[in-house]
């Protein structure tokens, strides 16, 4: 009975016009995937000439045996992409990770910061915002003191995110350019690390957004270099452009092993300097 009546309905001129629907709309589903293949196939290219560049022959090894990074599969906002690189406790005590390279394959700016580590300072995390403009792989590649690249990816799907448009700190905010919000939490547990998370305001622009009151592109300007310093010894450098967020943030833990001074700042493409510092006590680490 029901393939009696599948059969008299499939000689409606109705179910005719939806079976072409569905030919027409498989086509264009199979074009999509064609499409996203090109797409992934293209990526792949533009990291081979990427890794090239950066590293020209030395073998890049993948994996998470040394670092691993956690971002959205679908970020909520692709002009704040939450990002956090956690290095392993794999390595042998007399090798360190020297630098960390943050790259976005499908952005303008591909390598979106550069960390450069001083040895032994305890850290084993990272994080910031990105900006992503496409769908594309986040890589971070750690480089070794040793010279050895070890990297690992993760897919993000975003859209839009270097052109997105600023909030109201041009408008609202501009007084409060450079200051700090966020801190340092310190834990009782001297086995534990402090753990400092900052956002710096600032507009951190790409000149690749349109402001919708002035109807004109918005100029760049952009902080370009982070860093961290205890007791007047640097801790690392973050060498970046506008793919991180507005008001950038910089997170990360450490391990003193004295009293002293920690120092956070940012330099900015119009040469201004922002920085402030905390007091911590040996006792609360």
């Amino acid at each position: 009975m029901f393939r009696r009546v599948l059969s008299s309905w499939e000689s409606e001129p109705a179910y005719r016009g939806c079976r072409w629907v569905a030919i027409f709309l498989l086509v264009l589903a199979g074009g999509g995937f064609a499409h996203a293949a090109d797409s992934r196939s293209a990526e792949g290219d533009r990291w081979e000439i990427l890794r090239a560049q950066l590293f020209e022959d030395r073998v890049v090894n993948e994996g998470e045996a040394i670092i691993r990074v956690t971002a959205p599969g679908r970020a909520f906002d692709a002009a704040r992409v939450p990002v956090t690189v956690h290095a392993t406790r794999s390595l042998p005590e007399d090798r360190y990770i020297h630098k960390l390279y943050i790259v976005v394959d499908n952005n303008p700016l591909p390598v979106a910061g550069t960390f450069t580590f001083e040895p032994n300072n305890g850290w084993d995390t990272v994080n910031t915002e990105l900006r992503i403009n496409e769908y594309s792989h986040l890589r971070v590649i750690a480089e070794l003191d040793d010279g050895t690249l070890h990297m690992t990816k993760s897919f993000v799907k975003a859209v839009g995110g270097c052109s997105a448009p600023p909030s109201s700190y041009d408008r609202s905010d501009a007084t409060l350019l450079g200051s700090f919000k966020g801190g340092i939490n310190e834990f009782l547990n001297p086995a534990a690390p402090a753990v400092a998370t900052v956002r710096v305001v600032h507009p951190n622009a790409s000149g690749m957004q349109f402001d919708q009151y002035t109807r004109t592109y918005i100029q760049p300007h952009y902080i370009h270099t982070m860093g961290a310093e205890f007791n007047g010894r640097t801790l690392f450098t973050l060498e970046t452009n506008f793919s991180l967020s507005q008001d950038p943030v910089l997170g990360f833990n450490f391990s003193p092993e004295e009293d002293g001074q920690l120092t956070i700042y940012a330099l900015d493409s119009k040469d201004s300097r922002f920085e402030q510092s905390w007091d911590l006590k040996s006792s609360n680490l």
